[in-house]
């Protein structure tokens, strides 16, 4: 999800919020079953989108071995062009994902403070609470996304190096 769709799910949520204490209890807990499902599409949207993200990284192993030259190939490819190239594309990867997820993390993060203020103005409504607790569910989520990333760029980079460590030198990635 891109900002602007990040922007319009919030707005559509405040929105959602806003009819909600207008309505009757019974319309509420109606709502609130279809809030719920619409949170669940929305986190599986990010994990979906996150998982098309981290192919190359699952797929590291395979990228090595048919990038990187066997004996009687060397002549013909780079291996230390290659590793570059590929180093260049993982850090690329990495800064798209933690751009996105952090972005993720701040737009919720502000969404659970709206929401947290509405729940505290109406402490009896229901589907107020539960909104505001699935907010906070997808808030921790996404949270969790960013070690996921950490576990497994240290994945690929014990990989990378493994194959990579005679043509190229990376540094501190």
């Amino acid at each position: 999800m891109d900002e602007r769709e990040l922007k319009a799910e919030k707005k559509r949520l405040q929105n959602i919020l806003k009819e909600m204490s207008q309505k009757s209890e019974s319309e509420r807990k109606l709502e609130l079953v279809d809030l719920l499902h619409q949170y669940n599409d929305v986190k599986d949207a990010v994990q979906e989108s996150l998982k098309k993200m981290r192919e190359l990284d699952d797929k590291i192993i395979y990228a090595l071995n048919t990038s990187i030259p066997t004996e009687s190939f060397k002549g013909q490819i780079s291996p230390s062009e290659t590793c570059e190239r590929l180093y260049n594309q993982l850090q690329e990867n990495y800064t798209q994902r933690e751009k996105a997820i952090t972005k993720c993390i701040l737009v919720t993060a502000d969404s659970v403070k709206g929401m947290k203020a509405k729940r505290d103005e109406n402490r009896d409504d229901i589907s107020t609470t539960q909104a505001f607790k699935n907010e906070q569910r997808k808030l921790r989520m996404l949270q969790s996304e960013l070690n996921v990333e950490d576990i497994i760029k240290q994945r690929t980079v014990k990989t990378f190096n493994e194959r990579c460590r005679m043509f190229f030198n990376i540094g501190g990635l």
